[in-house]
């Protein structure tokens, strides 16, 4: 799975990740939908270690391609990894209707920990992610990334 390739913490496999990451374009974009891009050709791992260094890959470019959205990478990996985890709460079976979390939950929650970050601009990423999910269009085995 591409995704494990990516995020391995094997010096090769984080060239590719940085090099994947600046193939795509994010100047301008929102994050969500920068995130939405990154994610639509492979399937993240299971591994939360390997989903971390995904993100990190992936906020490092979208802050360079967008200085003046955040003040820090931190700011943008934080809001990144609460998407993650809004669109697994927002699209999963497993967790019922009646405890998924609120628009206002998710705003209150973000807000304490990332308040630089306008509510109303988290309240559109809420709406985003728990309209449409982040869906991987295509995803290959790692055999055609070793070749």
């Amino acid at each position: 799975m591409i995704g494990k390739y990516l995020g391995s913490p094997e010096e090769r496999n984080l060239q590719v990740l940085q090099a994947y990451c600046h193939a795509l374009d994010f100047s301008g974009m929102e994050i969500v939908n920068a995130l939405r891009l990154l994610l639509s050709r492979f399937r993240l791992p299971g591994e939360a270690q390997q989903i971390y260094r995904i993100l990190e890959g992936f906020v490092k470019v979208f802050h360079q391609d967008n200085p003046n959205v955040f003040k820090s990478e931190d700011t943008a990996f934080t809001l990144a990894y609460s998407m993650l985890m809004l669109n697994t709460d927002a699209h999963s079976d497993r967790i019922p209707k009646h405890k998924k979390m609120t628009k206002q939950v998710f705003i209150n929650n973000n807000s304490k920990i990332l308040p630089d970050v306008d509510p109303a601009y988290l309240g559109k990423i809420y709406d985003n992610i728990t309209r449409m999910k982040f869906q991987t269009k295509t995803d290959c085995s790692t055999k055609t990334l070793h070749t």
